[in-house]
């Protein structure tokens, strides 16, 4: 057994190059950061013999995406598309790209979790088969690569630069209703809305991990019906877990309008699970789209 980050700029030092047959990363890829997808594949590549397998699962972000599926640890999913062009310019061939668990049939979603028993009953296992040649429509992905040349490293680098890009206004925005009823603003945009009288939880997301920093973490809010002017209507705090980093309160001057709610909060260390809470006092209408605006961006 040997204790490395394979991921870290050491790499796996006491391996040499070129004499490993099988890398296998487990539901880890979802987790890095772009440096560290870069130096993972980089020191892959290096470690393995010509021919050698790198396999990699993880979950497939057409499918997170739509299903505003949020895991604390995870930076941004790719899909079996991106993955396929990160590991070809890391020097892989991808023999195979298999799916684990259909989520989607004829075009429309299916459940993340199967009704009923989890036995292998037919519907299970149906599931389950479909599943295979479609990693388009499936939750996870799986890939089968060999090592067939030295990576590009340049367009390697922008390779994972420009999934981040894609990817991290909608990692950002997994935000869910929680005392709020969900709404359909008139742009178009989901939203949660609670009214004058109720107290709570108006959304929570995105439940996503940042590195240290100072942030700016901002939601818009419309207001009407206020019963009480001079006095916070809504709060926002930045949370994880059971930890509060900061909060900043809306006081309107006016009984209605719209405002961009802005809380500041230092982050002193890598934090998984990092939320927003939307907090309501009870003395406003409120409704917010369920969105997030992050500055800046902490993969950058």
């Amino acid at each position: 057994w040997v204790a490395a980050d394979g991921a870290g700029p050491e790499g796996v030092a006491v391996v040499e190059s070129g004499t490993i047959d099988l890398v296998l990363s487990g539901q880890n890829f979802e987790h890095l950061w772009p440096d560290q997808m870069l130096a993972f594949l980089i020191e892959s590549n290096r470690v393995l013999c010509d021919g050698g397998w790198l396999i990699v699962d993880s979950p497939n972000r057409d499918l997170t995406a739509e299903l505003q599926w949020s895991m604390p640890e995870h930076t941004v999913e790719l899909t079996p598309d991106e993955a396929e062009t990160v590991f070809s310019l890391a020097g892989f061939s991808v023999e195979a790209m298999k799916g684990v668990w259909l989520c989607r049939q004829a075009g429309e979603l299916l459940p993340l979790g199967p009704p009923g028993p989890r036995d292998g009953g037919d519907s299970v296992l149906r599931r389950i088969a479909l599943a295979r040649n479609r990693p388009e429509d499936s939750f996870i992905w799986w890939a089968e690569a060999r090592k067939v040349r030295s990576p590009e490293v340049a367009g390697l680098k922008r390779a994972i630069s420009d999934v981040f890009e894609t990817a991290w206004s909608e990692r950002v925005g997994r935000i869910a209703p929680r005392d709020g009823t969900p709404v359909v603003l008139p742009d178009g945009r989901p939203g949660a809305h609670i009214e004058a009288g109720r107290t709570g939880c108006v959304m929570l997301g995105p439940s996503m991990p940042l590195t240290a920093g100072t942030y700016d973490f901002g939601v818009e809010i419309a207001w009407s019906q206020v019963t009480e002017l001079g006095s916070p209507i809504a709060r926002l705090e930045v949370i994880a877990g059971d930890e509060q980093f900061n909060s900043t309160e809306l006081v309107p001057t006016s009984m209605a309008g719209t405002s961009i709610l802005v809380c500041r909060a230092s982050i002193p260390d890598l934090r998984f699970g990092v939320n927003i809470r939307l907090m309501a006092s009870g003395i406003a209408d409120l409704t917010s789209p369920l969105a997030l605006r992050l500055t800046p961006d902490p993969w950058r």
